[in-house]
């Protein structure tokens, strides 16, 4: 069963380590507003800021190439370093939106990345608050997969929160994923973005 928790929430009559949580007088409080798993026994940020790890997919911008490296933006003002190996097949240009993985990461946080590629389209590249994107790509997929199914669309989503979008039905995608974000804490979702997307076949 799932529930929705709010900052101040008890989770535990005793003090217990968990992420997003804080102890006080013997008992575990919730941090943030978020979604409880009873079954995982997991807290699911609904808000928040990404905090890179290594093996997290993202979605970037190429924002430098010189010699030996080049910088991908990952968010406003943030950056991640991509070491320029002469034997790969993707030779970054300026400009370009890529998908990655968070190889390793350095001092001060900055991720080192790895098996970069580009996203054909171009594509439209949109930003969803990265305690969402769960959310938006769904248990197994379920619910990204959805979406490109019944819009004809291919859509890569960042852990950082960058999500790129191509193919015929990009502003129907792009309404599923804000309706999304603005849900996230409701139940019922993926049936409502189902219908809702259904709905707007039939009229279009």
């Amino acid at each position: 069963m799932k529930k929705i928790v709010l900052p101040g929430d008890e989770m535990y009559d005793k003090p217990v380590r968990a992420n997003h949580t804080y102890v006080e007088g013997g008992r575990t409080f919730s941090k943030v507003l978020g979604i409880y798993n009873e079954e995982k026994d997991e807290l699911v940020p609904l808000e928040g800021a990404w905090h890179p790890r290594v093996g997290n997919s993202i979605v970037g911008i190429v924002a430098s190439v010189d010699r030996s490296t080049s910088s991908i933006e990952l968010r406003h003002s943030s950056y991640g370093i991509l070491i320029n190996d002469r034997m790969s097949r993707y030779s970054p240009r300026k400009g370009d939106i890529v998908e990655s993985v968070v190889k390793s990461i350095e001092r001060k946080s900055v991720p080192v990345m790895d098996r970069v590629r580009p996203i054909d389209g171009p594509p439209l590249l949109i930003y969803v608050k990265p305690a969402k994107v769960p959310r938006l790509l769904g248990r197994n997929d379920s619910m990204v997969k959805q979406i490109e199914e019944l819009t004809d669309t291919r859509i890569v989503a960042g852990l950082n929160g960058f999500v790129a979008v191509s193919g015929r039905g990009i502003n129907m995608a792009v309404a599923s994923i804000r309706k999304i974000e603005s849900e996230a804490h409701t139940y019922g979702l993926t049936d409502r973005i189902r219908e809702m997307l259904i709905s707007m076949k039939n009229d279009s």
